[in-house]
Parts: C-alpha cells; structure tokens; sequence
C-alpha cells in the first residue's frame, strides 16, 4: 500500500515541484533540454504517452490544473472486493501483458490509425466542455484513445461488441 507523501514543508514542496514539472511537461508536450558530454545541446524528447497520477493532493493554481483531467474518488466510489481482484491481476502481469498486446495490435495500424487520431482528437476539441482552455483537448485525447481500446478488446474477445460500443 502506497502512502501519501509526507515530512516537512520543504520536503513537500519538493514533491510538489517534481509533479509540477512532470504534469507541465505532458501538458504543454515539451521535454527537458539536456547538454551531451561536450556541453552542446541535445535535442530535448516530449512526453510520448499519458501521465496517469494518483493522490491525496490536488495542485493548487489555474495553470498546473488546466494541465490535468481530475477525476474525483469519494469514500464509498470504488468497491473494494473488486479493487483487491484488479490488484491480484495486476500483481500476475495481466494489466501489463493487455498493455502489450494492445501496443503491438496499435502497430499493425499505425498509419491508418494515426491520421484517424488525428481528425478524431480535431473534431471532439470542438466539442468538449470549456472548464478551461485546456479541457478540451485533454478530453479529446482520452476519447479516441479509449475506443481504440474497446476495439481492441472486442477484435481479441475480451470484451463483446456490445460492451465495446
């Protein structure tokens, strides 16, 4: 079981600015410039792939929160018998082995996929609730993505058709 960060206020603020950093990377898709063995520049990598974060704490500040999509857990939300069936999954590997899987299957399309994606992330930004500026295209990744998932699911027989759409 994971536990909350805890210690003194500086070391909180450490935390605080290590996730900060992390979820202002993902949200403006910029990497960290970094210098090679003779000072000169590397060209820096953006994040390449979904910041999931889990915690007690929710940033303060409209900037570091219009990065992230907030998904509220109250006592009661989550039914503990299966959270204990998905964590014995997860410690087998089946999470990782789906993820896997998935991956591969994305590749076999990834030209087709990729310029679907693409309209599909255009269309659903117009059309996503503003909360923030940014609301819209993190609700317009997410989207996509997901039923490529379910597509996924269903063409492996995880899931049925019915249940994938």
């Amino acid at each position: 079981m994971t536990m909350p960060p805890q210690g003194g206020t500086e070391e909180m603020a450490r935390y605080h600015a290590s996730a900060e950093r992390v979820l202002r990377a993902a949200g403006n898709n910029q990497g960290r410039g970094h210098l090679t063995s003779d000072a000169k520049l590397r060209e820096a990598n953006p994040p390449r792939g979904l910041v999931l974060a889990t915690g007690e704490d929710v940033r303060h500040g409209q900037s570091i929160r219009g990065r992230t999509f907030i998904v509220e857990v109250s006592p009661g939300d989550v039914n503990t018998t299966i959270l204990t069936e998905c964590q014995a999954a997860a410690a087998d590997g089946m999470y990782a082995r789906s993820m896997g899987a998935f991956i591969q299957w994305i590749a076999g399309y990834y030209g087709d996929l990729q310029s679907w994606f693409q309209a599909r992330v255009l269309k659903l930004r117009l059309q996503a609730t503003k909360v923030h500026a940014r609301t819209p295209g993190i609700v317009a990744d997410l989207h996509p993505g997901f039923k490529l998932f379910l597509k996924f699911a269903v063409e492996v027989g995880a899931i049925t058709s019915a249940e994938g759409y």
